[in-house]
């Protein structure tokens, strides 16, 4: 295990071999593609600054920007935290769409991945470190244990302990499922029953131009006479209501 490059150019050498492993590793830990990108950014600055300090593994500096990484997640993920908590604090919270959130690729994968996350951030922090570094990120046991300071038999001891709580916890906890919202009653009060419905009464049928206009226009004000009758003297201009006629639609609720 010696020291790792110097110059700017051999940091641009290790950005362009490992962005993608940090990356995708980054990403395992927090669920977010835009946190990812943050950190993998971080991560390869640390190393622009620590340049004379990156310890190699082997030969690889890998394993030193893994870590690197999962320092620069924690921290990202307790300022998300606190930041959070202050946004439901505010009596005007709202909520920002991220730009990934548009792609349905990425929210998918964050969704599974937040699952996942929900497990793991339920183990012990070294078999969290141990998971994240030789389950996902596919580095050996002896790099992994090279680079944490510990034995290799404590890096297999802890990662087979984290398989066996993960499984448990995976089971008892499956990934919740969505489907479309189940109806229920009303709230808004009840609704008009719609015409032919099993509640609904007659329909009415509409009025025909021809049984409208069947009443004379000359006794629209005082009312038709029966048939054999004739006007009482005085009540030409005197105003009643106009009687039912069989020509007239019941109501639908009679």
């Amino acid at each position: 295990m010696t020291s790792g490059p110097g110059g700017d150019e051999d940091v641009g050498d290790l950005f362009d071999r490992h962005a993608r492993a940090v990356y995708n590793h980054a990403f395992r830990l927090t669920g977010s593609w835009s946190l990812a990108e943050e950190i993998t950014q971080r991560t390869f600055l640390t190393a622009w600054q620590r340049r004379a300090d990156i310890r190699l593994v082997d030969g690889s500096p890998l394993p030193w920007l893994l870590v690197t990484a999962g320092h620069h997640a924690r921290t990202e993920q307790r300022t998300l935290t606190r930041w959070r908590n202050r946004l439901l604090r505010s009596p005007t919270a709202g909520t920002e769409a991220d730009p990934a959130d548009d792609v349905a690729g990425r929210l998918d994968d964050e969704r599974r991945m937040r699952a996942v996350l929900a497990a793991v951030g339920r183990l012990p922090r070294a078999e969290r470190e141990a998971v994240a570094l030789c389950l996902w990120s596919g580095v050996g046991y002896p790099e992994a244990a090279a680079v944490l300071g510990v034995t290799e038999t404590a890096v297999r001891s802890r990662v087979s302990r984290a398989r066996a709580r993960l499984t448990r916890l995976l089971t008892e906890s499956p990934e919740p499922t969505t489907g479309p919202p189940v109806a229920g009653p009303s709230t808004t009060g009840p609704t008009e029953p719609s015409p032919g419905s099993a509640t609904a009464g007659p329909a009415r049928p509409p009025t025909s131009p021809a049984v409208a206009g069947s009443v004379p226009p000359a006794d629209a004000r005082t009312g038709p006479l029966a048939p054999g009758r004739s006007r009482a003297a005085g009540t030409a201009g005197r105003p009643r209501p106009a009687r039912t006629t069989l020509t007239e639609t019941p109501e639908a609720s009679r």
